[in-house]
């Protein structure tokens, strides 16, 4: 699955968390979360 940005703050918000929780709960480093929001490369590749 493909995280868009927009995926990416809904689930910040809905789960009130931060985006470095986020992107140990789903695997990713949290360099990747911040990639995907500043638009570079686009998305989160694995999810």
């Amino acid at each position: 699955m493909k995280l868009s940005k927009e995926k990416i703050t809904a689930l910040m918000r809905e789960q009130g968390i931060s985006q470095n929780a986020l992107a140990r709960q789903i695997g990713v480093r949290p360099g990747t979360l911040s990639n995907a929001i500043n638009g570079h490369r686009g998305v989160v590749g694995q999810y």
